[in-house]
């Protein structure tokens, strides 16, 4: 297979790209895939808070998410772009991808996995998980992940209230984040 590619950058904050991996992605056989499980916001609804409470929310990101879900070397000849022709700059160049491109269709499932590993690895509770398909917590704090962020809500009398659970709970997912080399 051979076509063009490029990678978009995502704006002037950041210093990573998406990849236009359509021809990539035509060869994919979605239904081998692992179907991720997303914290889907909208089943909140159902769920009450007291007039007198307020909701704290915590979130955490890793910024480099997917920079650091390595690739096995099987994939390299599925990963590669066209060569860069050789200029006065440089010989020609053979860009491959080593961690998982965003725009790769697996690599939401992936991503999704390795947070759902890193969960029940630092024992997040699951009844207090908010996830597609499952009704929602019966109250707060609840915690949820989509992709490379993960986040909780609790809720709390005053914002001068010290952090809570949800708190520990990020903490704990960001240093199993740390202790793998990912970055927030």
């Amino acid at each position: 297979l051979y076509s063009g590619a490029f990678a978009v950058a995502k704006n002037l904050d950041e210093d990573r790209a998406i990849s236009a991996l359509c021809p990539l992605n035509t060869l994919v056989d979605a239904t081998k895939l692992w179907k991720p499980r997303f914290a889907i916001m909208s089943a909140m609804r159902c769920m009450r808070l007291p007039p007198c409470k307020l909701l704290r929310v915590y979130k955490k990101d890793a910024r480099h998410f997917f920079h650091f879900l390595k690739i096995g070397h099987r994939w390299n000849k599925y990963m590669a772009h066209p060569p860069l022709k050789a200029s006065s700059d440089h010989e020609e160049r053979y860009p491959v991808h080593r961690g998982v491109p965003m725009g790769f269709t697996a690599a939401a499932a992936w991503a999704q996995a390795y947070n759902e590993a890193k969960a029940v690895e630092v024992n997040l509770p699951r009844d207090a998980r908010l996830i597609d398909s499952q009704p929602p917590p019966q109250s707060f704090p609840i915690w949820g992940s989509i992709l490379d962020d993960v986040w909780a809500l609790e809720e709390c009398n005053s914002l001068e209230d010290p952090p809570g659970i949800g708190s520990k709970w990020l903490h704990d997912v960001a240093t199993a984040w740390t202790n793998d080399g990912v970055v927030e």
